[in-house]
């Protein structure tokens, strides 16, 4: 049941990551979304270019979390570690991207949370 839940969060939190590729890439089919060039709360300017590297970014972690949770329903065995490690890379990307990212952080924590407990209590 653990794994099934953190395989959904994981799909839904894969699909949160669209939310900072699309502010990069500033498509106009989301005309609403914030779009600047800077991180760190601001502190340091990126410009264009570098912006739309952390939206590739955004965009390669929002896949890679769909994928791990579908590896998390199909009871595939790299699947925990791989979440553990897709959310350490999310972390710091939204530590990175803070403050509009601080709901990451507190989700990345919980992910690896429930990663650990799955693999200290055998619950794959």
């Amino acid at each position: 049941m653990v794994r099934l839940f953190l395989g959904l969060f994981c799909l839904v939190h894969g699909l949160a990551h669209l939310v900072g590729f699309f502010a990069a890439w500033r498509p106009s089919v989301i005309p609403e979304l914030a779009h600047k060039t800077t991180i760190l709360s601001g502190r340091m300017d990126l410009g264009e270019a570098g912006i739309r590297v952390m939206g590739l970014l955004w965009l390669l972690l929002a896949l890679a979390f769909v994928g791990a949770g579908g590896m998390l329903w199909l009871k595939m065995a790299p699947a925990a570690n791989l979440v553990l490690v897709l959310a350490a890379a999310s972390f710091v990307l939204s530590v990175v991207a803070w403050p509009d990212s601080q709901v990451g952080v507190v989700a990345n924590l919980l992910i690896a949370i429930a990663v650990l407990a799955i693999l200290r209590y055998g619950w794959m």
